[in-house]
């Protein structure tokens, strides 16, 4: 006889679009001057309690933001979106974007990232693979294996 355990049921799981985390933009391949024109923030949340048990707090740099956020999405879609105003965190420095989603039993899921509006890369100290990602290796590529360069 085979005893199953009980099923348990996670904590959300969240995935902010905008802003994108300066950790991992691609300045040269992304258009991530959109970051400043955008007036909302935006977020997936996925869940399988229904969205309106879930409570969501944003924070930025630690303090809460002052626009509450809605689910604008649909069954298939999860995406929240926040009002904002992406101009007052253009000062040149990086800055900490806290989604919090509560559910009705108390699981909590939390997404940390750290955004620029300024279109500038965070470096995180990935060595080879951050420079392979930044630079253009098709172009290096395709002059280094081409039959002039032998």
């Amino acid at each position: 006889k085979i005893i199953w355990p009980h099923h348990v049921e996670p904590a959300p799981a969240i995935l902010v679009t905008n802003p994108k985390d300066a950790r991992f933009s691609i300045p040269s391949k992304e258009p991530l001057w959109r970051i400043r024109q955008s007036c909302h923030i935006r977020f997936l949340v996925f869940s399988n309690e229904t969205t309106d048990t879930l409570q969501v707090e944003i924070l930025i740099d630690g303090k809460l933001h002052p626009h509450e956020a809605s689910f604008v999405g649909d069954t298939k879609n999860p995406l929240w979106a926040a009002a904002w105003d992406p101009s007052v965190f253009e000062d040149r420095k990086p800055h900490q974007l806290t989604v919090r989603v509560t559910t009705a039993d108390g699981k909590v899921g939390v997404s940390n990232t750290v955004f620029r509006v300024d279109t500038h890369r965070i470096k995180i100290g990935g060595g080879s693979g951050e420079f392979i990602i930044k630079s253009k290796m098709s172009t290096v590529v395709s002059r280094t294996g081409s039959p002039a360069s032998v």
